[in-house]
């Protein structure tokens, strides 16, 4: 999956829709949700401890995913162990 997500969504393609679910651990997804808000303005959800959900509907652009992947890595490395 990459960037060291781990998939939470059923293998089963019958069981998909257009919202994925991953799991990032050791980030902590109330601790993600509020720093996307404040400071990029990404709304995200999630569920403890550390899954983001991700919807993507058709009318999603991938400029929305880049951006949103941009700041995922910024925000990984931001809090990465020193």
């Amino acid at each position: 999956m990459g960037r060291g997500t781990q998939p939470w969504t059923s293998p089963d393609p019958a069981l998909r829709c257009a919202i994925a679910a991953v799991n990032v651990p050791p980030v902590k997804i109330v601790e993600i949700e509020n720093w996307m808000w404040k400071e990029k303005k990404i709304r995200i959800r999630g569920g403890a401890p550390s899954k983001i959900r991700l919807s993507t509907p058709y009318y999603l652009l991938r400029k929305d995913v880049d951006r949103f992947l941009a700041a995922f890595d910024e925000y990984r490395s931001l809090k990465r162990p020193a």
